[in-house]
């Protein structure tokens, strides 16, 4: 009974429950930019993300783009070196560091945000997948 009013709840809001599901939402799509990005002669008027594309690599190099002690959230530094690497590996004309030198500050709000949105439904994932293991053992 308690389950199904949570549920019902969940719907009106329109909120997601399942953390699988809030990351397959948040992994990949566009950014539209308010104000376009010149590259190669080019406006760069959108960029394309897959964060789920970075290699551990990758991942590991935008976040070792700024020391926080917090191990559970990134900065602002890091969530835009992450949207950067994703949407710089998935967007023609630009790289990492084109978006990362000329991306608007109200577009690298937006940026920012899907980076730690991301973070935090991949975190609410794995915890997710750990306690699946620990449970069937």
């Amino acid at each position: 009974m308690e389950e199904e009013k949570k549920a019902t709840e969940a719907e009106k809001q329109n909120v997601v429950d399942d953390p699988f599901e809030q990351l397959r939402q948040l992994t990949k799509g566009t950014l539209k930019l308010m104000k376009p990005i010149r590259a190669r002669s080019e406006d760069v008027k959108e960029l394309h993300y897959d964060f789920c594309a970075l290699t551990g690599e990758e991942m590991m190099n935008a976040l070792d783009s700024d020391t926080i002690g917090n191990m559970f959230a990134i900065s602002n530094k890091q969530a835009l070196a992450l949207f950067a690497a994703t949407a710089g590996n998935c967007t023609d004309l630009v790289d990492d560091k084109d978006i990362l030198k000329r991306i608007s500050g109200p577009d690298s709000v937006k940026a920012i945000q899907l980076a730690k949105l991301f973070y935090a439904a991949s975190s609410r994932a794995g915890n997710n997948n750990i306690l699946q293991v620990i449970s069937k053992g």
